[in-house]
């Protein structure tokens, strides 16, 4: 059956929109390096199981865990829409792609601790306003770089004892926004923002939040990304902490998600800071922080207080004159005589 022209084209069109404009050339780039392969290798004309399960475990050889399935995700959506190709599909493939994860532990980056933000923004200078203020901005929003160097100012609506930072433009294309608290105290993350925000130009030609920061003045060109994503380095530098050079651009989006799993101890407001729709990461948090790992070791009851101790039978028994607690017993009739003479029976 012929399809009319205009089916085909709306068709072609909607395939297109498949994959993200703003990184489609590293997808072309994943497709055309396995066009090349297959070509020198089995001929352009053969695609199937084997064939990909070949590629990608010559790429396995190459590339990390997370690069690999990076790879393979991309060259798997540029297939079906350039050649109604799912390789998802191939059994061998995936199940490859799963063992190589076995025993690979990914590279993170260092957070920071309460302690530590609160140590830099109580002692360093306003030298270091911006890194505060980016600091701010990224923990109270677990926010990825990229989404602190698009924030512009209408993004953020001062209400005068609290500010509302709105994230338009996010990773996962779905929207989610913050408090930047108001609080009495040494530390006033709002006053501190501020502070910051009377600094920039009115007449500055960009609506882009985060200026460049010299000599106590706000600049007229904007922040970039390096500049934001070396904040929890310069961060780490100030305070002497270990490998300042682990402590990455991803670091105020860990520390942030890292902080509220702390203190909340459940999923709810760790997915909700950090923008998850599915528990899986959250949880990763959740499992890692000490306050959950200590509520679980209360759980497993090795340390008994030394007044109480087991008896043969399961029951527990105090020896503390205050009074008698029994216990692992049931179904059953119990008798107290009570004599003040050693005599009695």
């Amino acid at each position: 059956m012929d399809l009319p022209d205009e089916i085909i084209q709306e068709a072609e069109e909607a395939s297109g929109k498949l994959i993200p404009e703003k990184s489609r050339n590293r997808y072309e780039k994943e497709l055309t390096a396995f066009n090349e392969w297959r070509a020198k290798r089995v001929g352009e004309m053969v695609l199937n199981e084997t064939v990909v399960l070949a590629y990608v475990s010559g790429l396995s050889k190459v590339f990390k865990a997370s690069s690999l399935w990076t790879k393979f995700s991309m060259l798997k959506k540029a297939l079906i829409v350039n050649g109604n190709v799912d390789i998802s599909r191939f059994g061998k493939v995936i199940a490859f792609m799963k063992a190589q994860n076995v025993n690979y532990v990914p590279k993170k980056s260092k957070i920071l601790s309460v302690e530590d933000t609160r140590q830099f923004i109580l002692e360093a200078s306003d030298d270091f306003l911006l890194c505060k203020v980016v600091l701010i901005f990224g923990l109270y929003g677990a926010c990825r770089r990229d989404e602190l160097l698009k924030l512009i100012v209408d993004d953020i609506e001062d209400h005068e004892k609290y500010a509302l930072v709105k994230l338009q433009d996010t990773k996962t294309h779905t929207s989610r926004s913050f408090i930047i608290p108001d609080a009495n105290g040494s530390l006033n993350p709002y006053e501190i923002y501020k502070k910051y925000a009377k600094l920039r130009p009115l007449d500055v030609g960009t609506r882009r939040f985060f200026l460049g920061y010299r000599k106590g003045k706000c600049v007229a060109q904007p922040a970039g990304m390096h500049t934001i994503g070396g904040v929890p380095r310069k961060v780490a530098e100030f305070l002497g902490l270990d490998h300042p050079e682990k402590y990455t651009g991803h670091c105020l989006r860990r520390s942030g998600a890292s902080m509220v799993a702390e203190s909340a101890g459940n999923l709810l407001p760790v997915k909700q800071i950090g923008g998850w729709k599915s528990s899986r990461v959250a949880e990763g948090y959740i499992e890692a922080s000490v306050k959950s790992k200590m509520a679980v070791a209360a759980m497993i009851p090795l340390a008994v207080p030394s007044d109480i101790h087991s008896t043969p039978n399961g029951a527990v028994a105090s020896s503390s004159t205050a009074g008698l607690m029994i216990s692992g017993n049931s179904n059953c009739t119990i008798e107290v005589h009570m004599c003040k003479h050693n005599d009695c029976s």
